[in-house]
């Protein structure tokens, strides 16, 4: 049997990698209002955070809000070729679902816009729950979106682990009463993170080796 009957994913940088696609994306809204650039540094700080929650907790007012945000989606699916998978990603969900390990996915992009990448990527149909900001109403660090998670999937908290690499993805199935595992090779947003994940993963594959 496997160690664990499900794994919680987040997305952006653990399943997929999006680096180009996220910076080109914020940069195009800001440049939509006249605001400068932004780097790779702002996106490792605010990883795993929802788009609207970065833009409020950066000072804009909720009409430049409304703005950024379509500029922000306008970006991204005229650009969704800067969407890949990590070269690993595909053969690890086809051995999970082989191992009859279930696969859901907590993260901070809206359900549209993550099934949309899924499609893209070829990615969706080893997905089984999508929990999302506009799906549920509690976002990460919260535990309740991965306890959300876990439900749908029909299995219990200490049956699942919780890959992600940012803070509120450590944090949130740690709370969750999940075991938890930190995706080095993406945004890096969670090394300054209180909370300790059990494992580290220097690449998806390893993830087959906790399973």
């Amino acid at each position: 049997m496997p160690k664990f009957a499900a794994v919680l994913f987040d997305f952006d940088g653990t399943l997929v990698e999006t680096h180009d696609y996220i910076l080109g994306a914020y940069n195009h809204a800001l440049a939509s209002i006249g605001k400068p650039k932004i780097d790779l540094e702002f996106l490792s700080k605010w990883a795993g955070v929802p788009l609207d929650s970065v833009f409020r907790k950066n000072g804009f007012t909720e009409a430049e809000i409304e703005a950024l945000t379509l500029s922000f989606y306008e970006f991204q699916k005229a650009n969704l070729g800067l969407v890949k998978a990590f070269p690993e990603t595909k053969r690890v969900l086809v051995e999970l679902e082989g191992r009859g390990v279930k696969v859901g996915i907590v993260t901070a992009r809206k359900t549209r816009s993550t099934k949309m990448m899924l499609e893209h990527t070829g990615l969706g149909k080893f997905i089984k729950e999508i929990i999302a900001p506009d799906n549920f109403n509690k976002n990460k660090p919260s535990p309740e979106p991965f306890l959300e998670c876990a439900r749908l999937l029909g299995v219990t908290a200490k049956e699942c682990l919780v890959v992600g690499d940012g803070c509120a993805d450590i944090v949130g199935g740690h709370d969750a009463g999940m075991k938890t595992a930190l995706a080095e090779y993406g945004y890096g947003a969670a090394h300054e993170c209180h909370q300790k994940p059990d494992f580290i993963l220097k690449s998806v594959a390893d993830v087959l080796k906790l399973i």
